[in-house]
């Protein structure tokens, strides 16, 4: 590893995790703490927009804490933004020590949350259909962001 990408992965590992991670050497502290809490508020945001009730049950510290785990834990891959509360979703899933601690509706309210900007989000595209057509002769068309679910 080069020099300049060890630097950009120390950059990286103080933002996501600052509590754990010394700051890289040459950098101010003060621009590397806003640097870190745009970040993270960002992240914040983005989730509690998401997943409002969630951070209700939870409430601010624990919600906080929660974000701030998941971004000093997890590595996004999808290149969309609005994936990243499904990201979130999956971590959750698959991070019992965190799940652990959490109350036992949360698993599923928060994947009720996020049906809801899957389906707002979703460019399925509906069958043909005649929009004039019998209702009583014709066949149904579902929307196409049709999700059965079950909690």
């Amino acid at each position: 590893m080069s020099a300049f990408q060890r630097y950009q992965a120390e950059f990286v590992a103080y933002i996501r995790d600052p509590k754990s991670h010394p700051r890289p050497n040459g950098t101010a502290r003060r621009g590397m703490t806003v640097y870190a809490e745009i970040v993270f508020n960002h992240m914040d945001d983005t989730l509690s927009a998401c997943f409002p009730v969630c951070r209700k049950v939870l409430g601010v510290r624990r919600w906080k804490k929660l974000v701030r785990a998941f971004l000093a834990q997890h590595r996004c891959t999808p290149p969309f933004f609005h994936q990243i509360p499904e990201e979130w979703l999956r971590w959750l899933e698959t991070a019992p020590a965190v799940a652990r601690d959490l109350p036992p509706i949360l698993m599923s309210l928060a994947h009720y949350e996020w049906v809801e900007l899957a389906v707002a989000t979703s460019d399925a595209t509906p069958a043909a259909h005649d929009p004039q057509g019998d209702w009583l002769e014709g066949r149904p068309v579902l929307a196409p962001a049709l999700m059965l679910l079950r909690y």
